[in-house]
């Protein structure tokens, strides 16, 4: 059955977020400041700067509106001949000072570069998830469409705090920025796992891939260990578009205050036909609150407020407590 549980009760602001974006320390169009005054005039809060195999500390950039999460993206590649076939893409966030303090190993320093290894499929996600955590980081697995992998090739992300679900950048490239399905197929597997909306941000596309996926984070204050402990917990949702005021489940109905949207969806985990679309009735975005009982096990319930030219907030899932009268 569900317990009781609600998201975005607190009295405390939401900060806007890009975890994925490259800079001119990789592959990125811009420098690290010139990006850092472009997410700031957009509204946002803070980034997590992921270039390419270095990890690199850019804290000389902060101020007291926008701070960075030092983040590095690493890869290791499936390569047949001259073909690219798959790659692993894992991105590694700097976690709390107590997260380092705590670390089995040496946490990584501000221009450290990334190992290289070879493809092993499964044991190889889970040897740099590994790595990344014993040095004090939290891990998001990325783009997993764009990289040609399937749940069956990273297996149930033992260790990985979220999924990239959307990537802005994919998606102008070649349309491969949603893995929705992918998140729903892990969640049905018994995984708990978040999912994260991103840009990516290389912006040498035909397409700016900058402001396009973002998270929101519910925090009491604009600083790394709060940020940090608020993404770990799941009190945040993330978005292209829509806004989610609050959500949750109560007395074994799901509910979800939004801004205005097109419709809203209750995906469920469990039996056949499980879940709810909610529809505006007039077409419009006027739709800005909807309700879901489940009527047998459903393991998971996670929300999307969708408004008419098809933007998505997706809030992180509901968990049902599995016992002996589920």
């Amino acid at each position: 059955m569900f317990q009781d549980q609600r998201f975005f009760q607190d009295p405390f602001p939401f900060f806007k977020g890009n975890l994925h974006c490259h800079s001119q320390v990789s592959d990125g169009k811009f420098s690290r400041r010139e990006i850092v005054e472009r997410y700031k005039q957009h509204g946002y809060s803070f980034l997590a700067f992921s270039d390419h195999e270095k990890f690199v500390v850019s804290s000389e950039l902060e101020t007291p509106d926008f701070i960075t999460l030092p983040a590095v993206e690493w890869a290791t590649d499936h390569v047949c001949g001259d073909i690219w076939m798959q790659t692993h893409h894992i991105h590694g966030i700097m976690g709390t000072q107590e997260m380092l303090r705590n670390a089995k190993k040496e946490p990584l320093h501000s221009g450290d570069s990334m190992p290289r290894l070879s493809w092993r499929g499964k044991a190889t996600v889970k040897e740099m998830a590994a790595y990344f955590r014993e040095r004090g980081n939290f891990c998001i697995y990325n783009h997993p469409v764009w990289s040609r992998t399937e749940p069956v090739d990273f297996g149930d992300l033992d260790g990985f705090t979220a999924l990239e679900i959307y990537n802005h950048g994919c998606n102008v490239e070649n349309h491969t920025g949603y893995a929705d399905l992918y998140w729903d197929h892990l969640l049905s597997q018994g995984v708990r796992i978040h999912a994260v909306a991103t840009d990516d941000n290389h912006n040498k596309g035909e397409a700016e891939d900058s402001f396009g996926g973002w998270i929101m984070v519910q925090a009491p204050e604009l600083s790394r260990d709060s940020l940090v402990e608020n993404i770990l917990s799941g009190n945040y949702y993330s978005s292209t578009g829509p806004q989610i005021y609050e959500y949750g489940i109560v007395n074994g109905t799901a509910y979800v205050t939004c801004s205005g949207v097109h419709h809203i969806n209750f995906i469920a985990g469990g039996y056949v036909c499980a879940g709810y679309c909610k529809w505006s009735q007039d077409g419009e975005n006027s739709l800005t609150h909807a309700e879901y009982t489940p009527q047998g096990p459903a393991g998971y319930i996670r929300i999307e407020c969708v408004d008419k030219f098809g933007k998505i907030a997706w809030s992180n899932p509901l968990y049902e407590e599995m016992g002996p009268n589920t």
